[in-house]
């Protein structure tokens, strides 16, 4: 199983990927075009549905039909292609649906430049991609430095978007990344920070009690861990609530906490 470049297998533990995205979306425009953007943001919503970020990106291509350039769906084809390759343990997927996200997040960022999610999911497509291609090829090819620029941008322009994801995903990034590359305390420090922006966000708890436990400090990692069981999810993380959970649970099994499987369910 590779190391993550920032985004690692979504059934692999403890390599969970960056796991950033949720629900709440700009349906920028009047008219047609946004009440179709309404439509595809309460789409999203149930994204665990089988099928349903594949549909995403249809209803988003049909959209660009009219506006190859247009930011809102560029970003949202972003967001679905990163999620498809963030929940797949296959290299090849991974390459593939990163790709896409890489293309759409490119031109969402070029189309404004000073909106937030293009630069987010352009990152997090790209971490995918690395994923996809190796670890390795990844960082000869420079990718880490472009996901961490972009990532940064992310940061500067919203660190709340998205349930704190900016900050969720170079906190990810710094944490998943081979040696020597890899540091932990500036890792946990970003979680730290994406749960002051987002303090609801299951993820974000999940990927510190992750990054604890690579410190060697379960004992800490525990109560946090015990948390992302019971905590109401955000309504925007109410899709991924069950498998973040799930990831969580299997953590505290391995501590042997008996609060295993007593969790809530969104």
């Amino acid at each position: 199983m590779p190391m993550s470049f920032g985004l690692a297998a979504a059934c692999a533990l403890p390599l969970v990927g960056l796991g950033l995205g949720f629900a709440k979306a700009t349906s920028g425009g009047g008219g047609g075009a946004g009440k179709k953007l309404a439509a595809i943001d309460k789409l999203w919503a149930k994204r665990d549905g089988a099928g349903v970020p594949e549909k995403v990106i249809a209803e988003c291509e049909a959209l660009l039909a009219d506006d190859p350039a247009g930011f809102e769906a560029n970003w949202r084809i972003a967001r679905a292609a990163w999620w498809l390759a963030n929940r797949s343990a296959e290299e090849r997927t991974k390459e593939t649906w990163g790709a896409k996200g890489i293309k759409h997040g490119e031109a969402a960022f070029k189309a404004a430049p000073d909106a937030v999610e293009g630069h987010l999911w352009y990152a997090c497509a790209l971490g995918e991609y690395g994923l996809g291609i190796s670890i390795l090829k990844a960082l000869a090819r420079g990718l880490d430095s472009d996901f961490r620029s972009h990532a940064e941008r992310a940061i500067e322009l919203d660190k709340t978007c998205e349930l704190g994801a900016p900050l969720r995903a170079l906190g990810r990034f710094f944490a998943r990344l081979p040696w020597p590359k890899r540091d932990l305390k500036k890792a946990e420090a970003l979680l730290r920070q994406a749960l002051v922006a987002a303090p609801k966000s299951l993820l974000s708890r999940l990927f510190l009690a992750e990054t604890l436990l690579d410190l060697g400090r379960s004992q800490d990692a525990l109560p946090v861990l015990e948390e992302v069981m019971k905590q109401k999810p955000d309504a925007d993380e109410t899709a991924d609530a069950g498998w973040i959970r799930e990831l969580a649970e299997r953590h505290l099994a391995k501590l042997g906490a008996p609060s295993a499987g007593k969790g809530k369910k969104a």
